[in-house]
């Protein structure tokens, strides 16, 4: 696409890695060796699992994050993070015999 000077289109690549395990038991953390995070950047394509897709998503619907900041994430080379850097998440005050916490109490927020 640079050779047309396309900039509205992008190679997205969605892997599901480790696909025989539940989702919490895959390895998350080291899915993409250097050398495929830096292709990637070399050809402005975009590289996340479908672990990653889910993570944006759920956070999108429970904090409510805006939908274009989202979308932007689809157009950064390499690999893709699994939240925007806009994002802010509940803190709950919790120890050991606490409970989870109720829909009425009331949290606040931090962003990262």
């Amino acid at each position: 696409m640079k050779e047309w000077d396309r900039t509205d289109v992008r190679g997205v690549s969605i892997i599901n890695h480790q696909r025989n395990l539940h989702a919490l038991e895959r390895n998350n953390q080291n899915v993409f060796t250097q050398p495929q995070i830096q292709d990637a950047m070399h050809h402005d394509i975009t590289i996340l699992t479908t672990w990653d897709l889910f993570l944006l998503l759920r956070g999108m619907m429970e904090w409510e994050w805006d939908p274009n900041v989202i979308q932007e994430l689809f157009y950064r080379s390499g690999r893709m993070p699994r939240y925007p850097s806009s994002a802010t998440f509940p803190i709950y005050h919790i120890n050991k015999h606490s409970t989870p916490p109720r829909p009425e109490s009331r949290p606040f927020y931090i962003s990262i």
